[in-house]
């Protein structure tokens, strides 16, 4: 059974299918779509990173010191430990819904995704991607940055209008930067497959070629949720709809 772990007190997220077997790439039937909605709880608050959660420190971090930001950096800090939306009706958007628990799904060639740092924050927050595609970070800023996918030995900076490209594999990484030029947080999940999506402004989300013909089960997630799911049969043609209602996770301290 392969499972990630997101990080202390962050949820159990199951990438390769809790059953235990990994799905497989092949041609399978086509349109079958699941639509759906993503809310936050009534009575619940829209959860928030804590500082210290949105800065990485490498092994060897030169020069590195505690930043005085400007009044642009400093908003930007403030409104990135927010990363998810919340709109109208609890609508919660930049939220990942992913299935797992099913056997085949229908390949697709890699994708390249963008996370762009610009006036000091990272867009956009959370990514979901398949194992294979490639990232890119790119510092559109007008200044310097050192951004890393994960923990590193030695700091790289990244100069304004520069970029740094990556490949994949999956597992759960967050996009952070050196405490001295901070750009917020990004999350990145990347999956063993290709059926997922985030959720728009408006709390939608919608996957094509979901599999057919047998139990999937779908999850809602973000590291500052606890997980929300459905299970879901659909047949070839089919469309369904589903919603999913997600509480915040309580923080240890």
């Amino acid at each position: 059974m392969a499972r990630l772990v997101a990080g202390p007190g962050l949820i159990l997220l199951c990438l390769l299918g809790c059953s235990g077997e990994v799905p497989r790439a092949q041609d399978t039937p086509t349109g079958a779509v699941l639509i759906g909605r993503v809310e936050l709880a009534k009575g619940a608050r829209l959860p928030s990173y804590a500082a210290a959660d949105q800065v990485r420190r490498a092994l060897i971090a030169d020069g590195e010191r505690v930043a005085s930001l400007d009044a642009e950096c400093a908003a930007a800090e403030k409104a990135a430990r927010r990363p998810v939306t919340l709109g109208d009706r609890g609508a919660l958007g930049g939220v990942v819904v992913a299935a797992s628990d099913f056997t085949h799904y229908r390949p697709r060639e890699p994708r390249t995704h963008t996370l762009r740092i610009e006036g000091c924050r990272l867009s956009p927050p959370v990514l979901s991607a398949a194992a294979g595609d490639r990232l890119v970070i790119d510092n559109a800023d007008g200044r310097e940055h050192v951004p890393s996918l994960r923990p590193s030995y030695r700091a790289r900076p990244l100069a304004a209008g520069d970029r740094v490209v990556q490949r994949l594999a999956a597992g759960l990484e967050a996009v952070l930067c050196a405490r001295d030029r901070p750009c917020g947080r990004a999350d990145v999940l990347t999956f063993h497959h290709p059926v997922h999506a985030v959720t728009a402004e408006d709390g939608s989300f919608r996957i094509e070629d979901f599999p057919v013909g047998e139990m999937v089960r779908v999850s809602a997630w973000h590291p500052l949720f606890k997980e929300a799911r459905a299970h879901v049969w659909l047949e070839p043609g089919e469309q369904r709809t589903v919603r999913l209602v997600l509480k915040p996770r309580r923080r240890r301290r």
